[in-house]
């Protein structure tokens, strides 16, 4: 009877794809090729439809046959199993090769092939949500100290890039475990926004995953396109780039085809947190961008959607902490925003205060009238976990395809404070400013 044989088959029985998701299960862990097979179609069936297969459509697209004796154990049993099985040919390997070491006179080889392999197999077989060390042990001051010798080569940008200077130099760019939320009112910018930080880590040469709930991916590749091309994008949707341009954008494109690293999927498919991360666990991105995470499903079909939002909330601050990589997010600012003062705190965030409450970062985008006029998008830091709040005002200027950096908004704010100041002797009421 193989394991490999009864894993499969417990797994469908099972049905809880989770198990083997939260637990990082590969198909590299097994050793037969049917087998192997059938877990990739189980993967791929769950990311496409929410669900485990069944034996017979795992017997017609991976040629899977049941062996005789229907195991008996839960599947946690068969996990357990195969990472023992996984860790026994670490030790062996590394122990191998330790011993070859010795055999050639050179002990210190032998030491290095043992820790490392110690290293390497430390977290074989244990549950990725529980992590644990002696905050002085060598290992952990070593990799302190090495992480802050990085830093200072990177000039403190330690993370996934943005696209502003000012932004990395508060976030550090986007880290592993981090949950990110950019949140305004309908139509502030913050897919464009989204685009804008995919497009940063994507030229930074991270593989990027831009999954979307609120658009087709072609009208996201088409904007995406804009940003990289620096295309104006009215006239790129309109067909009316002109002669010139439209011949530059052709042969950008052509330029472009092939180029790996950015996969844009829409959300109709992959509604739940547990869905997408099987799609993670196939595609293997290095950053998550999630266009209206409050459209989500939580795999429970709860009814009230401010506890759907908040199951979902939670889940995708686990799903970041499991997969260790960032998770970007798009959500909504309720109607208590004050648009013409550009206010609006973490209680204006819709859907649910657990959203911001599992939120490591959030970005909160405000357009009024005089914004609009200058072409102008304020994009403030509402919450950071690790450094000082910055409010930035950027350039938004679709027909220049202008996006940069323009100024602190609190330069702006002390400005426009001083000039209302001189044409009145009556103390100033900052309430009563519109900036």
């Amino acid at each position: 009877m193989g394991i490999e044989n009864f894993f499969i088959q417990a797994l469908i029985d099972d049905g809880d794809i989770s198990k083997v998701l939260k637990r990082k299960v590969t198909s590299d862990m097994l050793q037969q090729t049917v087998e192997k097979k059938a877990f990739q179609v189980t993967l791929d069936h769950f990311r496409d439809y929410g669900k485990a297969p069944d034996l017979l459509t795992l017997s017609i697209k991976a040629g899977f046959q049941p062996e005789d004796g229907k195991p008996r154990e839960p599947l946690e049993f068969f996990i357990d199993e195969m990472f023992q099985r996984q860790l026994y040919n670490e030790v062996a390997k590394g122990q191998a090769g330790a011993v070859e070491a010795l055999r050639s006179r050179d002990p210190k080889e032998a030491r290095r092939i043992l820790a490392a392999t110690v290293s390497d197999t430390a977290q074989i077989g244990g549950d990725p949500d529980v992590m644990w060390r002696e905050t002085y042990s060598p290992e952990a001051v070593d990799e302190r100290l090495a992480r802050y010798e990085k830093i200072k080569i990177m000039g403190g940008l330690d993370g996934i890039p943005t696209p502003w200077d000012r932004l990395n130099n508060v976030t550090f760019g986007w880290h592993e475990k981090e949950f990110i939320l950019v949140v305004g009112r309908p139509g502030t910018g913050k897919t464009w926004i989204l685009l804008h930080l995919a497009k940063a880590a994507w030229e930074a040469g991270k593989k990027v995953l831009f999954l979307t709930f609120e658009m087709a991916e072609t009208v996201i590749g088409r904007r995406f396109d804009s940003l990289v091309i620096k295309l104006p994008y009215h006239n790129l949707r309109a067909g009316e780039l002109g002669a010139f341009v439209e011949k530059r954008y052709k042969e950008e494109m052509e330029k472009l085809k092939g180029k790996g690293d950015m996969t844009i999927m829409s959300g109709g498919w992959a509604s739940s947190p547990l869905q997408v991360e099987g799609v993670i666990s196939t595609v293997k991105p290095d950053i998550i961008f999630i266009d209206g995470v409050y459209l989500m499903q939580d795999g429970m079909k709860t009814k009230e959607p401010w506890q759907r939002v908040q199951n979902v909330a939670d889940q995708l601050k686990q799903m970041a902490m499991r997969i260790d990589i960032p998770v970007v997010g798009s959500a909504q600012l309720n109607r208590n925003v004050n648009i013409k003062k550009l206010r609006g705190g973490l209680e204006s965030v819709g859907g649910s205060d657990r959203l911001v409450q599992n939120a490591d970062i959030v970005m909160g985008l405000f357009r009024n009238d005089r914004l609009i006029e200058e072409k102008e998008l304020l994009m403030r830091l509402m919450k950071v976990r690790e450094d000082e709040m910055a409010s930035l005002v950027l350039n938004w200027d679709f027909e220049k395809v202008d996006f940069t950096f323009k100024r602190d908004y609190k330069d702006y704010f002390s400005a426009k404070k001083e000039e209302v100041a001189k044409k009145s002797a009556t103390p100033i009421d900052e309430t009563a400013v519109d900036f």
